[in-house]
């Protein structure tokens, strides 16, 4: 059940630093926060760590599967004597040692098992899914809709990444500079060299209320290929090549009903042949992606994207839990050859 979170004389010396940063009435939301991450793979192991010393109250961390060599290589949570078990089990002890005063708990069962009601405001105020199946992602943004929590998505291939976000119907809180107005008792006034009078305009700061109504998932992914369509020739050269590559991820997601694999020469072969189509059909010029770069990459997790993306996933998640400044509106992409993040409303 939701509390309001009190500030300890320990929390307030651990968490110093960012009170200063984003004040006390946000680090107190934080406090009582309860966050849940599907999928423990690289990025989300940088999420993780965020929040963590960010100072929630309780990460729940949900996997089936089991820690692999490759796991090793994008996961700094684990160890060689990780390999065999479960991946959220064994990444619990790296994270209580990072902050001894967030709760930590483990779920080895997977997603697709679970019921509805465990997505619930009763047990989390905002869950976070790391995957490329478009499929499941709709599965439980639709719960979270539906219960009344929010909800973020992610994930890194290779050079690239995306976040999409979904807070539903969401009010927050921004800060906006005011012009006090006049007041003959408070107007002060100086000298300039040239001895004209100036009056000097003291300046404070007020908290505005905001809204935004976000977009499903499901509407998000329909609208996705009609976002390419209103675009000029000259907007299409210039647009990212993540975009068009998650376009791609997707259309091989519906055909075979599983994610893209780029270590399988048949799913490349596929992939190469659905470019060919949808880029007809949609009118983008074939070397904005070409058959070589994509034949050539290996769509991967990769370390660096990892700890950027997790940068800017988790600060999205601090921002929708303290309702402070205006977060992500709906679609965040980023493309590691330019190092170039962009934010599209879809």
């Amino acid at each position: 059940m939701k509390f309001e979170q009190m500030i300890s004389e320990d929390e307030a010396a651990l968490y110093d630093r960012q009170i200063r940063l984003w004040g006390v009435d946000a680090q107190k939301k934080l406090l009582s926060s309860r966050i849940l991450i599907i999928n423990i793979n690289g990025v989300a192991a940088e999420i993780s760590k965020n929040l963590v010393l960010g100072g929630i109250h309780s990460l729940t961390l949900i996997d089936s599967n089991l820690v692999t060599s490759d796991d090793l290589k994008i996961n700094f949570l684990l160890d060689q004597s990780s390999i065999g078990n479960n991946r959220a089990e064994s990444c619990v002890n790296a994270l209580q040692n990072l902050n001894p005063m967030v709760k930590i708990i483990c779920d080895k069962e997977s997603p697709s098992q679970k019921d509805p009601s465990f997505f619930s405001d009763k047990n989390f105020d905002l869950v976070c899914m790391l995957s490329d199946d478009f499929q499941e992602m709709n599965r439980i943004n639709k719960i979270c809709r539906s219960n009344g929590v929010l909800f973020l998505s992610g994930y890194v291939f290779g050079l690239y990444g995306f976040m999409f976000v979904d807070f539903n119907s969401f009010q927050y809180i921004v800060e906006a500079p005011k012009i006090s107005e006049d007041n003959v008792d408070k107007k002060k006034y100086t000298q300039d060299p040239g001895c004209s009078t100036k009056q000097k305009t003291e300046e404070k700061l007020i908290l505005e209320e905001k809204k935004k109504e976000y977009k499903s998932f499901e509407d998000f992914i329909n609208q996705y290929e009609n976002f390419l369509k209103n675009l000029s020739a000259i907007k299409l050269k210039r647009l990212s090549k993540t975009f068009l590559l998650i376009l791609l991820f997707k259309a091989f997601f519906e055909q075979n009903k599983r994610p893209f694999n780029s270590k399988n020469n048949n799913d490349r072969e596929n992939l190469l042949n659905l470019k060919k189509n949808i880029f007809t059909n949609l009118k983008i010029e074939e070397n904005l992606l070409s058959d070589e770069y994509l034949s050539n990459k290996i769509f991967d997790e990769f370390c660096p994207v990892n700890a950027i993306l997790g940068g800017v996933i988790a600060q999205e998640i601090i921002k929708a839990i303290s309702k402070k400044n205006e977060p992500v509106d709906n679609f965040f992409i980023f493309d590691g050859n330019v190092m170039l993040g962009e934010v599209i409303k879809i």
